[in-house]
């Protein structure tokens, strides 16, 4: 992934991105993208567009970080990488909107119950950047028409497309985010044109086409990502694509980039067509032990399928009610099974179940965790307040003069301690970093929600972390990408105090820290908001 130059077009909000987004150098938790060189959107015009926001942010401008489109039938379309490991919880949907600010009185707002990513999505090339949310209601709206192949075909280099979300308005660096819906138009270029640019452009392949000006000045851009392209008729409007990444945005010699709906549409249909399943569940931090865990399909289609399980790793089934058993419409089956963890890795258990219905040929279903060890005695002992336990990952921290420290770690690779245990209240702590600036350094976690993103070179400061549950779980990841080094790459806490009441200001920094996460996600650049 070209890290510096690659604008996929999103980023996660504060508070929003989870222990899912912890496993990876998460494209997902650093992205975004905007609408540059266009025009607000006439009231009403695009009623199927959907906003994607933290549901843990009531405020829907506040909270928005991607675009979609409704299909129809209660599902949504977006891009992989706005919601990639991420679980369904973490998100809600507003439709039809044209201000964000309007959300309750125009639109209307729906809670996610699954998210499918398109299991050939490439976090580094973002090849197949599409996914499927389905909603827990079926809005009351009309879905959108989606191009097919032939459709997409028709259209020449040069056709004029549509690409519309609240994304940002400002190319120079200085984020302009729009309470209005925008839209602008740029055409569609030729695939062999694109590709020649390099850069990452020479990675696009049929799931995906480029679109914009030769000299630039008008695109999409971060927080427009997830969002549609069209072609727009007289009388029609067809998606045809979903806004994913770009060179910058608007700069010249560099076009954006949107899966082609068209060339992916068999597999839109085949997550939108009733057969429920959990894709991607992440179980976090979790104890050596033997978790019991049902993997779970509902046939909620027109036809009869018969499923069978094709490969299993990580999980030892005690119980397979799924496999060589018809499932009719509005009948479900499960697979009872265990997960041993035994090592303090992250990884996953993976079962895929084939069926003998070419709309649903295959489903695959993931649970993700990361084993955690007991921490060293001298580890433990520097949380003098009361807790259930203090845990290490394989890269475990250590106690050094009074101090903890993370461990050596390179590319791709973290350093995890964590308490669980911690009562009500609030904890504070002093930290020091010394990393690449933006995109290695500290991250915390409360509850597997990430609260703070200390980075940079010889930083240090204080922090309080606000504990507002009767059991609390803190995580701090010491982590790095995959490329770049500067600095040791190591995080040190010390200081640690509970508190019942706050006395302590929210926090300080010195030395270049980006602090809290609002800033902390700077570190992205696909087309998501952050």
């Amino acid at each position: 992934m070209f890290r510096m130059n690659f604008v996929s077009k999103a980023l996660i909000l504060s508070g929003c991105a989870t222990l899912s987004a912890l496993s990876m150098a998460k494209s997902v938790t650093n992205v975004e993208e905007r609408i540059i060189g266009g025009e607000v959107a006439q009231a009403g015009a695009w009623p199927t567009i959907a906003a994607l926001y933290s549901a843990d942010e009531e405020n829907v401008l506040n909270g928005q970080f991607c675009g979609g489109n409704y299909i129809g039938n209660g599902y949504v379309v977006t891009a992989a990488h706005c919601v990639h490991h991420s679980q369904a919880s973490s998100l809600k949907v507003a439709i039809g909107l044209t201000e964000l600010s309007q959300a309750g009185t125009q639109g209307v707002i729906a809670d996610v119950e699954r998210i499918y990513v398109h299991e050939a999505y490439n976090a580094v090339t973002s090849g197949f950047d599409i996914a499927i949310l389905q909603l827990k209601t079926k809005p009351n709206i009309s879905g959108a028409t989606l191009a097919n192949q032939s459709y997409f075909n028709s259209l020449g280099p040069g056709e004029e497309l549509t690409v519309i979300g609240w994304g940002n308005r400002d190319a120079t660096g200085n984020p302009d985010y729009p309470d209005a819906l925008h839209q602008v138009n740029v055409p569609l270029v030729d695939s062999d044109v694109c590709r020649a640019l390099g850069n990452g452009y020479q990675n696009v392949g049929d799931d995906a086409f480029c679109a914009g000006y030769a000299q630039g000045g008008k695109d999409s851009c971060q927080g427009d990502s997830g969002g549609p392209i069209w072609a727009v008729g007289n009388s029609s409007k067809i998606q045809v694509g979903v806004v994913s990444w770009g060179n910058g945005c608007a700069q010249a010699n560099a076009y954006g980039v949107y899966a082609n709906v068209g060339n992916l549409l068999s597999w839109v249909k085949s997550r939108t067509a009733g057969v429920d399943f959990t894709q991607y569940h992440d179980l976090g931090y979790v104890e050596f032990s033997d978790i019991a865990h049902e993997f779970v399909v509902s046939n909620n289609s027109t036809q009869t399928m018969t499923f069978n399980l094709k490969s299993n790793s990580g999980v030892t089934i005690l119980d397979d009610q799924c496999s060589a058993v018809p499932l009719n419409n509005g009948e479900r089956c499960v697979i009872k099974g265990t997960i041993g963890v035994n090592s303090a890795k992250s990884t996953s258990a993976q079962l895929t179940m084939q069926s003998d219905s070419n709309l649903v040929p295959e489903i695959k279903m993931e649970v993700a965790y990361t084993g955690i060890a007991l921490a060293a005695n001298d580890v433990a002992s520097l949380f003098s307040m009361a807790n259930s336990g203090v845990f290490s990952s394989e890269k475990p921290w250590s106690a050094n003069n009074g101090k903890l420290q993370s461990a050596a770690i390179t590319h791709g690779e973290e350093s995890t301690l964590v308490v669980k245990g911690l009562e009500k209240g609030y904890l504070s702590f002093s930290y020091s970093v010394d990393s690449e600036a933006e995109y290695d350094g500290l991250k915390v976690y409360v509850n597997g929600k990430q609260k703070a993103f200390f980075s940079g070179n010889n930083v240090i400061g204080t922090e309080t972390l606000t504990l507002d549950q009767a059991s609390n779980e803190v995580s701090f990841v010491s982590m790095k990408d995959e490329e770049v080094t500067e600095g040791s790459d190591i995080a040190t806490l010390s200081n640690l105090k509970f508190s019942t009441s706050n006395n302590a200001s929210s926090g300080s920094s010195s030395g270049g820290s980006l602090g809290f996460i609002g800033l902390a996600l700077l570190a992205g650049l696909l087309r998501r908001r952050g």
